[in-house]
């Protein structure tokens, strides 16, 4: 599911979006990239999740992935960009149904001064 999330930065490239991404993602978030909702920017692409599903129930489930943007010219901070993936058990399969994005800084606990 992580490549078809990041097949969404080129939706231009993409015939017939509704039907490419059905079979992965539910009607709700299908209609949100068809309404122009951005995704995702074509420079950002997410790697595999390291960690796995945090089921929430027996029909929805959780699962987050981080993208390092860089750190701070002096090495103090890390800037990174979640996605945050919320999934549903629909007629058999696991789809996507929403995603949030979330910007953080994580300090260099191990930077000398």
């Amino acid at each position: 599911m992580s490549e078809k999330l990041n097949e969404t930065s080129k939706l231009s490239e993409i015939k017939h979006v509704q039907t490419y991404f059905k079979p992965y993602f539910t009607e709700k978030l299908i209609g949100s990239i068809v309404g122009g909702q951005e995704l995702q920017n074509e420079w950002i692409q997410y790697d595999v999740p390291e960690n796995s599903v945090y089921y929430t129930s027996s029909t929805t489930g959780t699962l987050s992935q981080s993208f390092v943007l860089g750190n701070t010219l002096t090495g103090e901070s890390h800037y990174v960009y979640d996605r945050n993936i919320e999934l549903v058990h629909r007629e058999g399969v696991w789809k996507v149904n929403q995603m949030k994005f979330a910007y953080r800084t994580i300090p260099n606990l191990g930077y000398d001064r």
